[in-house]
């Protein structure tokens, strides 16, 4: 699900995020992915997942793998503090 939320953000005009070494893809490099970009990627995210991401955490991803790192942890933790959901759980595999 995050890899269908990044490739929608896609820089490239590609729209996809190759299958091949998905966890080295850098964003920026890689993917084309701006600091605007990055932005829409993360309120998408949030929206989709129901979690908050902060300023400090965006800072820190350089690669997909990092992002479904990041995401995975927040709705982890989401789902600790007593949320639960469809979409949760589904956020929790990807």
């Amino acid at each position: 699900m995050v890899e269908g939320i990044i490739g929608h953000y896609r820089g490239d005009g590609r729209g996809k995020v190759p299958a091949k070494d998905e966890k080295r893809l850098r964003l920026m490099e890689d993917l084309a992915v701006d600091s605007f970009t990055m932005l829409e990627i993360v309120f998408l995210a949030e929206d989709v997942f129901q979690i908050a991401i902060e300023t400090e955490d965006i800072r820190t991803l350089r690669t997909v793998e990092d992002v479904k790192r990041l995401v995975r942890a927040k709705v982890l933790s989401v789902a600790a503090d007593g949320s639960s959901g469809l979409v949760l759980a589904s956020a929790a595999r990807s």
